[in-house]
């Protein structure tokens, strides 16, 4: 039986944690924080880091975001996947992946803008 429960903070970490995001997430996080350009933050990572809860963000992030796609359940199956061998392969080859399918939607763009126009020069249009 399905859990309807909303996905706690703690998942929503934890998720962050396996998918290996959470770092990506405070590096966005930071960068955000120093392009607000705000002169009185000292603009240092380190200080910057040091005032991130994590475990209020991620309560945020639950609340706010995840929630609205994903039940407790769903979070811990997608957890359970990121563990797996294929989990661990997604994680690490899904920068390069995301290359290769941009690149080939380019190329493969290409060929049926090239088609349209064979096309629309036999007919006429």
């Amino acid at each position: 039986m399905r859990d309807d429960r909303k996905p706690s903070g703690a998942m929503v970490k934890k998720f962050m944690e396996v998918n290996k995001i959470k770092e990506k997430v405070i590096g966005l996080m930071v960068s955000n924080i120093i392009l607000s350009g705000s002169p009185a933050l000292k603009i240092e990572k380190e200080n910057i880091v040091k005032h991130v809860d994590i475990n209020e963000f991620c309560r945020i992030l639950s609340e706010r975001a995840y929630s609205k796609y994903f039940n407790a359940d769903d979070i811990l199956d997608i957890i359970s996947f990121y563990k797996s061998e294929a989990g661990q392969k997604m994680v690490k080859y899904y920068p390069e992946l995301m290359a290769d399918v941009i690149d080939e939607t380019y190329q493969y763009s290409a060929k049926v803008a090239a088609r349209i126009i064979i096309e629309e020069e036999a007919t006429g249009v």
